[in-house]
């Protein structure tokens, strides 16, 4: 067992020489890789993270082998599936239904408002097929599918909002001063 004085002047040794330990470190490498590999593969089919492992104990990633392991953690884990299903439940209820006719009249007052189809958050012009439809107020925060809650955004734009609400993403992406 190493002492607290050795392992102090080993931790100064490496902060002097970290130059020249890391190259001998790459050369040992080099010349070891295939010892090394070997190794890892030997650890790998130990811990049964390897195709090999998996096949030699018939395990395979079929249909009915996910179906099983889903079926057992769900077992073990009833509360996570009734929150789950409780969110989900929630997401579906809350608000009116999205409409066609609600959809149409946000795009038709996006062209009205800025002559052409454009994002909401960078004020850049989109191409038509690049665009998506965003709630202001996510869903997963309570928000609605109403005309006043949807707006339309670039994909970058609504993929960085992610589950910020409007005013939250305006005040992060445009710099202050």
């Amino acid at each position: 067992m190493i002492d607290l004085k050795a392992r102090e002047r080993q931790k100064r040794y490496l902060l002097r020489h970290r130059e020249e330990v890391n190259r001998k470190k790459q050369e040992y490498w080099f010349q070891h890789k295939s010892e090394i590999n070997a190794r890892r593969k030997e650890k790998r089919h130990q811990l049964g993270i390897s195709k090999k492992y998996r096949e030699e104990m018939g395990i395979s990633f079929t249909k009915e082998y996910r179906r099983s392991a889903g079926q057992k953690y769900r077992k073990l884990y009833p509360e996570k599936r009734r929150l789950y299903a409780q969110k989900r439940r929630h997401l579906l209820r809350s608000g009116t239904p999205l409409t066609l006719k609600t959809i149409q009249l946000v795009y038709e007052d996006n062209i009205k408002k800025y002559g052409t189809l454009t994002c909401e958050y960078c004020k850049k012009p989109i191409e038509f097929g690049k665009d998506t439809l965003d709630h202001k107020i996510p869903v997963s925060r309570k928000g609605t599918n109403n005309y006043e809650n949807l707006c339309i955004a670039c994909r970058g734009c609504n993929c960085r909002k992610f589950t910020k609400t409007a005013e939250e993403f305006i005040k992060i992406s445009i710099p202050l001063g």
